[in-house]
């Protein structure tokens, strides 16, 4: 789940349990504006001109709906809550950093098989390292394009029943391989595959 999102279904509530309706002027809330209101809001700050001057950029042009969207009361447990919320998502943000580092090291050695799958419309970074975490370099293993994008749970199978074929979707699926990847992205991956194996296998 994005940050964000789970800040609005936990911090939101408490924000709008004292009527704030932050959300409602600014896109963001978590955002460096929306991030200063509320961290001053924690430490206290009550007044909402005060608070609304932490608006930054586009978000200082509404000013007035700010004043209008942080009149509320926050108490002490809802204070506390906000707190700890925010608290949780910092270290969060530390844990997302210190695994992307880490991700970055162990993909060094397959830089070149990244920028191959990267060059795959649909496809970005994040996408390509999953791809080669699951699927690995050595395309050997697969006989044909075929072979592994049906095991990539990519290619439908058939019942046939008196004469008669119907497609149905593969049971057995690779969930961490294909739950990123949108339907338009595995069709795309599914054209280039081919180029994909040839220029890793040679």
């Amino acid at each position: 789940m994005h940050l964000v999102q789970l800040f609005e279904f936990s911090g939101q509530k408490v924000l709008e349990g004292g009527n704030i309706k932050l959300s409602s002027v600014a896109s963001n809330v978590l955002g460096v504006s929306g991030r200063n209101m509320l961290e001053a809001m924690i430490k206290g700050e009550e007044d909402t001109s005060v608070l609304a001057d932490f608006a930054l950029k586009k978000l200082k042009d509404k000013k007035e709906d700010l004043k209008l969207a942080l009149e509320g009361l926050l108490g002490a447990h809802q204070l506390f809550m906000l707190e700890k919320q925010l608290a949780h998502i910092d270290y969060l943000n530390e844990l997302i950093s210190k695994l992307d580092e880490e991700i970055e090291k162990r993909m060094t050695p397959f830089a070149e098989e990244l920028k191959l799958l990267d060059s795959i419309p649909g496809v970005g970074k994040r996408t390509a390292e999953q791809i080669i975490a699951e699927v690995g370099t050595d395309m050997s293993r697969f006989p044909t394009p075929g072979h592994l994008c049906s095991w990539a749970g990519m290619t439908p199978g058939h019942d046939e029943s008196a004469g008669k074929k119907s497609p149905q979707r593969r049971v057995k699926e690779i969930r961490s391989f294909e739950a990123p990847l949108p339907r338009q992205q595995k069709r795309l991956l599914v054209k280039k595959i081919t180029t994909y194996r040839h220029n890793i296998i040679g």
